[in-house]
């Protein structure tokens, strides 16, 4: 296969146990660059946390950020951003407080969180009333909580809104993006940016948030840790991250190559 373009996940994907770019993963990148293929990370994380561990690592490449809802440039450049219409960002906000479901929410005027210890990037979020009063441009809503059935019955509830997408990227989080802000609709539309058809992009991921992805692109590749739908979704599954599986598939490209 004539492949042009990797596209990949950060947690649990290109990401090693230790949530950064191991060393044989960062140098099989590098060998990716060498190769003339462009390298695109799709992820649920914000700029502000994506990128550092990219840079970390030596790697420069453009983003899907936000579960789809932004596209960045390796510089962060924001050069499409998809969000979520005002009434229906407010009425999931609304659900998920109901269920008692800590929140983080970004936005175009940065990210606010019911919960700084476990997004310490996000400022705190203040009283909904002067929070929607700022107009914000909402781009995606996360919803973390250990309670499992909180979560079942706010994923129930938001699922059949018209205009949003609900997933999750672990069993302990819902994610509530725009309908047209996901993964896959966003990444099908820079590979068309670069000039490169579907067939010729190689995709990587594990989560419940890649299944948009893995739909959009011919050749996939789940993770060994990879969820059992991703996994059956996928044209072939690889050894886990705690083995560089992303490295050692990319070897393999390039030996074919």
């Amino acid at each position: 296969m004539a492949i042009q373009l990797l596209i990949s996940d950060l947690d649990g994907t290109l990401l090693g146990p230790e949530s950064v770019i191991t060393p044989g993963t960062a140098a099989a990148l590098e060998r990716v660059r060498q190769a003339g293929l462009r390298l695109l990370v799709t992820t649920g994380r914000a700029w502000g946390t994506a990128a550092p561990l990219l840079q970390q690592a030596g790697v420069s490449c453009d983003f899907v950020l936000l579960n789809g809802a932004e596209y960045r440039t390796a510089q962060g450049e924001l050069v499409r951003a998809v969000p979520l219409p005002p009434a229906t960002a407010r009425h999931a906000v609304a659900v998920l407080r109901r269920y008692d479901l800590g929140v983080e929410i970004n936005t175009d005027a940065g990210d606010f969180t019911t919960d700084t210890e476990l997004c310490p990037t996000a400022q705190p979020l203040p009283r909904l009333a002067a929070f929607w009063a700022g107009q914000p441009q909402v781009r995606k809503i996360f919803a973390f909580s250990r309670n499992p059935d909180a979560l079942a019955r706010a994923r129930q509830t938001l699922q059949d809104l018209p205009d949003a997408a609900v997933t999750a990227s672990a069993d302990w989080n819902l994610e509530v993006t725009a309908r047209d802000a996901q993964k896959g609709t966003m990444a099908r539309w820079v590979a068309q940016r670069y000039g490169i058809a579907p067939d010729q992009a190689l995709v990587f991921g594990d989560g419940c948030n890649d299944l948009s992805l893995f739909r959009a692109f011919v050749h996939t590749r789940a993770m060994g840790n990879a969820a059992a739908p991703l996994q059956a979704l996928a044209e072939r599954v690889i050894e886990p991250n705690t083995e560089d599986g992303v490295a050692r598939e990319i070897e393999r490209l390039l030996m074919e190559k």
